[in-house]
């Protein structure tokens, strides 16, 4: 069957700040809540600490450290009488009580909370050379000499290949915070 069948049963939580807005220390509350609904009558299933972490690109860990930096906090009896050094050196390690995982890779105006022990990997072959013709995973390959002439001489390709799946059993269990602005100094 169609997944257009289950309206909103095989899809997972989200919020969708639109490019505005930022988060807040309000905002944990809110994706609880939404997770906490979106579970229903598995209420009971919720565990408030399940193992969970949040995948996002460093550049929302400049947004979140605005609910650092903003509140503009200056203790006057650090250093003596040198001005005193607000800026911390390394990103937070954790959001809303979870681990962050910082990625270059994810994608910049978004942050996933992923709960591993609801996924599965599976696996239909492992990694293992591709055969281009039956039995023979090295295949001669045209090379020109420069002078026009074409000569299979020393010149091979191979390649591998794998076949595998990444299966979400419980994609309720799972949240995404959408459409977060980049912030301009990032």
């Amino acid at each position: 069957m169609p997944k257009a069948n289950f309206p909103g049963r095989l899809s997972t939580p989200t919020i969708n700040f639109g490019g505005s807005g930022t988060i807040t220390n309000s905002t944990a509350q809110r994706v609880d809540s939404i997770r906490v609904r979106a579970l229903g009558d598995n209420y009971d299933d919720y565990e408030q600490n399940e193992e969970a972490f949040w995948y996002a690109n460093p550049i929302q860990g400049v947004a979140l450290s605005e609910n650092y930096y903003n509140p503009g906090i200056t203790r006057l009896d650090e250093n003596g009488d040198r001005v005193v050094d607000t800026a911390k050196r390394f990103m937070q390690k954790t959001w809303a009580g979870r681990e962050l995982v910082w990625s270059a890779t994810a994608e910049s105006s978004r942050m996933d909370l992923i709960v591993p022990g609801v996924w599965y990997f599976g696996e239909l072959f492992p990694t293992r050379l591709h055969e281009w013709t039956p039995g023979n995973p090295i295949a001669p390959v045209p090379t020109n000499d420069g002078g026009g002439a074409t000569t299979y001489f020393d010149s091979q390709m191979f390649g591998y290949e794998r076949a595998f799946n990444l299966i979400c059993q419980d994609p309720k269990r799972q949240f995404y915070i959408q459409g977060l602005p980049i912030p301009a100094d990032a």
